[in-house]
């Protein structure tokens, strides 16, 4: 604070920065550098705000080894992409390291050229998606590094899937170094690409479905499919009150062209494009299943619909109290509502069968159909069902033992939350039932333990 009053603003007085979504430490990292034992001194800096490089004397220490150092003691998106190898770290009069004086250092980034056409392309691929200039990419360059995560993940699969290139999010997670991801594209044997989901259910569950249902769902090409842990919840939920997890998205209707005819070609061309969205659910006595039609057998007259309202706040209210329940053929429906010389489109949809991107997606697609265009491929919901279904439970359980061991568990912010409360079940497993705890809290440990905040939440 001047004498004048005015407020002088000189900075951060912590070393915290932000790099791809990421909160940094760089006194972290140079602490980091400086278990190697023959680090004499050690920096760490943001530069051009596009990467991490690590600086230290003397010039000589292996790259590599110092790598390995830092790796095992921080996540990868702490680690530095760049070295720099001083003979002397430039210091300030008080003997400090001088962080300026290293900004200001030119930096060649020692990148391995990429060799092959794959790897080019794949690295155009996290170029897009990340937003990552292309140069910064080279062979052994780390999509977690990046700033990639498990959504972006799905993402770059997507992107690669429209440029002819197949790999799961899966094999992209667990390599994660470009040249290996690349290498991986190749070993995908065309044989094992199926139509259908590679987590089949037995015989005897789809043909229970087929007594049970054909008739009232009008089943006639279709497939069962198990259904994740997270995806099963909403559902069964949604068993004990139909209007639990229902999400009603209104757009007003200004364009004369955009009549009942135009609102039911563009659905029709969405339920042909997404499995997701040709999907409903059922119980039998081999549990709870999703069945998704055909796209040759899905009738978009069963989702659609045209009614007259005396208000829009009417018919949301009667529409969300109809809500979705076990034997519904569909769970969206599109509805075209005039009240009085107001038209709206009313998506009504169920969000089993989305969630925020997924849903920004369908409304692009949406829009796109509604011009007569029929959308672009999207990677279909079953890619997902693989995914959770090929987790290594039993690995899972013991690295968590591991981790956690001889930690007594406790309440996260339960001593600030009045409302947080907890109990044990017969398993002896801690169910908490309020936490209040940041999202920003709750991603670094997700980091820290080096996990994606799905595996750290058990979703």
């Amino acid at each position: 604070l001047l004498p004048s009053g005015d407020f002088e603003i000189l900075g951060r007085q912590d070393n915290q920065v932000k790099l791809k979504g990421y909160r940094i430490e760089l006194d972290e990292v140079a602490e980091a550098m400086m278990q190697h034992p023959n680090v004499v001194a050690a920096a760490a800096i943001v530069k051009d705000k596009s990467h991490l490089v690590g600086y230290f004397t003397p010039a000589h220490i292996n790259n590599e080894a110092l790598k390995d150092t830092v790796a095992a003691r921080l996540p990868v998106y702490m680690v530095p992409a760049v070295w720099i190898g001083l003979d002397a770290m430039p210091l300030t009069v008080n003997g400090k390291i001088d962080k300026r004086a290293l900004e200001a250092l030119d930096v060649i980034m020692d990148i391995e050229f990429l060799a092959t056409p794959t790897e080019r392309q794949m690295a155009r691929v996290w170029s897009q998606v990340l937003d990552v200039d292309l140069s910064c990419i080279g062979r052994q360059t780390s999509f977690i590094a990046l700033g990639g995560d498990s959504l972006t993940a799905i993402k770059v699969v997507s992107a690669c899937t429209q440029v002819g290139l197949r790999l799961t999010a899966t094999h992209l997670l667990q390599t994660m170094v470009l040249s290996r991801v690349a290498s991986l594209v190749y070993l995908v044997d065309e044989t094992n690409i199926h139509e259908w989901p590679s987590v089949a259910v037995a015989d005897d569950v789809t043909a229970t479905i087929r007594d049970e249902y054909s008739q009232t769902l009008a089943l006639e090409t279709f497939q069962v499919y198990p259904l994740p842990p997270l995806q099963a919840g909403m559902v069964y939920a949604t068993i004990n009150d139909r209007t639990q997890y229902l999400y009603q998205h209104t757009l007003v209707v200004q364009d004369d062209a955009v009549d009942a005819s135009a609102l039911r070609l563009a659905l029709g061309r969405l339920l042909r494009q997404y499995e997701i969205l040709r999907t409903t659910f059922v119980t039998t006595a081999h549990g709870l299943h999703q069945v998704i039609r055909s796209s040759t057998s899905a009738n978009v007259d069963d989702a659609f619909a045209v009614v007259d309202a005396a208000s829009l706040d009417a018919f949301l209210h009667q529409d969300r109290a109809r809500g979705f329940e076990i034997g519904d053929k569909y769970f969206l429906r599109l509805t075209l509502v005039t009240c009085q010389d107001t038209r709206m489109a009313v998506w009504t949809i169920h969000h089993a069968l989305y969630d925020g991107w997924s849903l920004s997606l369908f409304m692009e697609d949406f829009f796109t159909s509604l011009h007569g265009v029929n959308p672009p491929a999207r990677p279909p919901y079953r890619m997902l069902v693989d995914y959770v279904h090929a987790q290594d439970s039993v690995a899972t359980e013991a690295y968590w033992r591991k981790y956690l061991q001889g930690i007594e568990p406790s309440l996260v912010g339960a001593t600030s939350d009045k409302h947080a409360t907890a109990e044990m079940t017969d398993d002896d497993a801690l169910v908490l039932t309020a936490m209040k705890t940041s999202l920003h809290e709750v991603t670094r440990a997700a980091h820290v333990a080096g996990v994606t905040v799905a595996e750290l939440l058990v979703l």
